[in-house]
């Protein structure tokens, strides 16, 4: 209780604890409704002469502690949110810090998932909406109440809305050429293209190794002439001992690109046979390459709190036709696409794949407001784009 008084005194100084900002909530609401009934007291039985000056000062020192209540919550949203975007640990007050698992602390710390989110979204009332949240406390005293943070917290989540769908970017319809690789990518100047986002073929679909090596060997470095120094490559491709071998080869005996990663796209909800002598797979390379004139990768759009999309290994479910709409058997997740596409490129960015498939890069790429261009000779593959919404060049 001493240290609540000495908190009152002070009233721009809030706990740093979630145990103590919950104490002080509490404090202030107790104060609040003692305010409250002396505000209900004065318009009984006050002198008229005595009552306007009475009530004026008691309605502001209830603000006041409106205020304070909502500012405090607005605080324990701000550990509760850094919590998360800091992944492990966050001060936890007095030089100590505290483990953090969102489901399983949040329990342990008696505050419901309700109560977090709701907490984290007020912690914008303290800047960004401080005007929403004056309005909302003046109505409530009006109204001889507490502040329902509920209101406060319904109306900016509207807000908050209605900001990221006007901010969303608009969608760019694709266009696909029918034709081959080679004359695709000589569409375009050298350095004139911001991605290569690609899924080749892989090394199952050729006669021989050697037929394979061919395969690569003609596309890679012509694809890669086209990108500018500061954009970046991602190749998907299997994970053969042989195929990877091949990649290599030619990505690093080329020196205008700089190898990063070798990219891990893993997946475990494929069914079928297992082979008696190995291992089943389950994952795909992805060769990522950057140009040496490159910005540091960009934040995932608001999902920076992701941490996994910063490893080098990306484990999403592959489409599965169990339970959605797959059109091949070699087709990636919409997730995969957006990730390296947010990652890497900014709306407007040209983004070229030779090798559409059933096109969902290009697909993923319109819908985030990048110019996206690919190539596909396959007629069913066509016929897949076109109902997916593609546009098919036709000269």
């Amino acid at each position: 209780m001493n240290e609540m008084k000495e908190i009152i005194k002070r009233p721009e100084t809030l706990p740093d604890t979630i145990e103590a900002l919950k104490k002080f909530i509490d404090f202030n609401e107790e104060r609040l409704n003692a305010l409250l009934a002396k505000m209900r007291a004065i318009n009984k039985v006050a002198e008229p002469s005595r009552a306007k000056i009475l009530f004026d000062n008691t309605y502001e020192e209830a603000i006041d502690v409106g205020v304070q209540i909502i500012d405090a919550e607005a605080r324990l949203g701000q550990i509760l949110y850094d919590m998360t975007q800091r992944g492990e640990r966050h001060p936890g007050g007095r030089g100590k810090s505290i483990e953090f698992s969102e489901k399983i602390q949040l329990k342990d710390l008696n505050i419901t998932t309700t109560q977090s989110a709701r907490a984290q979204m007020l912690r914008l009332a303290k800047g960004k909406y401080f005007d929403v949240k004056m309005k909302f406390i003046e109505r409530a005293i009006k109204r001889g109440e507490i502040p329902r943070r509920t209101e406060i917290y319904s109306h900016i989540k509207k807000l908050e809305r209605e900001i990221i769908k006007a901010e969303r970017p608009r969608p760019i319809q694709p266009i696909i050429y029918p034709e081959d690789k080679i004359k695709f990518l000589n569409r375009f100047d050298d350095k004139s293209v911001d991605m290569l986002l690609t899924d080749p073929p892989y090394m199952t679909e050729f006669k021989s190794k050697g037929e394979f090596e061919k395969f690569a060997n003609g596309w890679v470095l012509l694809a890669i002439s086209k990108i500018k120094d500061t954009g970046r490559i991602y190749i998907f491709t299997g994970n053969y001992p042989e195929e990877l071998h091949t990649y290599l080869s030619i990505l690093l005996n080329q020196n205008d690109f700089v190898l990063s990663n070798i990219l891990i796209w893993g997946y475990f909800n494929t069914i079928g046979p297992s082979p008696k002598m190995g291992y089943k797979q389950s994952w795909n390379a992805v060769f990522y390459l950057y140009g040496k004139g490159a910005s540091e990768l960009n934040p995932s759009e608001k999902r920076e709190r992701n941490l996994i999309e910063k490893f080098d290994t990306q484990i999403i479910s592959a489409p599965d036709g169990r339970h959605e709409i797959r059109y091949s058997t070699f087709q990636k997740p919409e997730e995969i696409a957006r990730r390296f596409i947010w990652h890497s490129t900014n709306e407007g960015d040209l983004i070229i794949d030779p090798f559409v498939g059933t096109g969902t890069f290009l697909l993923v790429a319109g819908e985030l407001g990048r110019e996206a261009r690919g190539a596909e000779i396959d007629k069913e593959m066509l016929k897949i784009c076109r109902k997916r919404g593609l546009f098919i060049y036709e000269s």
